[in-house]
């Protein structure tokens, strides 16, 4: 995202009335244990990190969170 990351976004929509338990998955390139951690921490739904998979793969883990919740 040209404007901010989305742990930056994350930070915003939790901040805000409507967004505060918003499900929120990240699709990032950013692996390091201390991102994840603030994205768990700001009570993301799921982290995906899409250099690890291929974009068939990554639709299919998105659809099938977003249906068992």
């Amino acid at each position: 995202m040209p404007i901010m990351d989305g742990i930056e976004m994350l930070k915003k929509l939790r901040g805000d009335k409507w967004g505060e338990h918003a499900k929120v998955i990240l699709a990032t390139n950013l692996s390091d244990t201390e991102k994840i951690a603030e994205a768990v921490e700001l009570s993301v739904f799921d982290y995906y990190i899409k250099a690890d998979l291929e974009i068939d793969e990554l639709v299919e883990r998105v659809r099938k969170k977003l249906q068992a919740k």
